[in-house]
């Protein structure tokens, strides 16, 4: 399977969870053009970029429903205590968002490891527009 049909598939699900997914790719300010020029030119790195993006998003919402009155650890929130957190009452964050979350991650791990074909321009673009509509949910359901 190609990245393509799986980012395809990837979209409908995230349309399924009613996630916020845009008709298509929009470039409108400086922050997307940088990222155009870094997709067609390194599209993995894209994907890497916009994965670190969605992962300190996860993380910065799981740290927003910590308890009043519990100390902050000096060490890092590592995403997978970060989605345990957030996946132990489903209000905080729906299966459905879960699992668009984990088919974006398992993605992000096949480009990084490089465990099937070359990532195109336009996949990493997908891939963007998918993890900003996770990002979108995720900012509408912090406290």
């Amino acid at each position: 399977m190609s990245y393509t049909t799986g980012l395809k598939e990837l979209r409908e699900q995230a349309e399924a969870a009613k996630l916020p997914v845009p008709e298509s790719p929009t470039l409108l300010d400086d922050e997307h053009g940088k990222f155009l020029r870094m997709a067609e030119d390194f599209p993995a790195a894209a994907i890497m970029e916009t994965w670190i993006r969605l992962e300190k998003e996860i993380v910065d919402v799981d740290v927003s429903y910590a308890p009043q009155g519990i100390a902050p650890s000096n060490r890092p929130r590592l995403l997978p205590q970060a989605l345990r957190d957030l996946r132990q009452g489903e209000v905080i964050i729906d299966p459905a968002t879960f699992q668009v979350i984990d088919r974006l991650r398992r993605i992000r791990n096949d480009v990084v490891h490089a465990r099937r074909e070359a990532v195109t321009p336009g996949e990493a673009l997908e891939f963007r527009e998918l993890a900003n509509a996770v990002i979108e949910r995720l900012r509408q359901i912090r406290p």
